[in-house]
């Protein structure tokens, strides 16, 4: 699946282990596509809100030969080349794990931006079986009644400049 999952544009909403990047970011997605070489990644995402414009980065990714698309070096700016690799792609495409070698960076990418909470849990079992703290993760707020939410990284994030 790894293999052939970039051949075609795929977007996902995503969950992850709490990092600062990624503090009081709402609404985010990832299309990803093929390009020479590797994959392109567009991250979207508003910053404190739900009102806040949205905001539009590009990431080339390169993937290593022989490893069935699995292992990727990321590059989010000039000369940075982070290892992440592919953990998991369930057979139907719905779900993919990412992450890394030590472990503290992990992301659950979804085809749907909300993901209930039995595939949820089997998503962080899988990531624990990896060895992962799971108790680290935490959704990504997709819509404003996730503000608050226990599990739901909400830090930061407002419906609206009224809130």
């Amino acid at each position: 699946m790894v293999a052939t999952m970039y051949q075609s544009p795929y977007t996902a909403f995503r969950s992850t282990l709490a990092n600062v990047l990624e503090r009081g970011v709402a609404e985010s997605h990832d299309h990803f596509a093929p390009r020479a070489g590797g994959v392109r990644e567009d991250y979207e995402m508003r910053r404190g809100g739900f009102d806040r414009p949205r905001q539009h980065f590009v990431v080339a990714i390169d993937v290593l030969a022989g490893t069935n698309n699995a292992d990727w070096r990321v590059k989010p700016f000039w000369p940075v080349r982070l290892p992440f690799q592919v953990l998991w792609v369930d057979p139907g495409g719905r779900f993919l794990l990412f992450g890394e070698q030590d472990r503290r960076w992990g992301w659950i990418y979804s085809r749907d931006q909300r993901i209930s909470d039995q595939d949820y849990a089997a998503m962080l079992g899988r990531f624990a079986a990896l060895g992962y703290d799971t108790s680290k993760f935490r959704r990504t707020v997709q819509f404003p009644d996730q503000i608050g939410q226990p599990g739901v990284w909400s830090d930061g994030i407002r419906a609206s400049r009224r809130d």
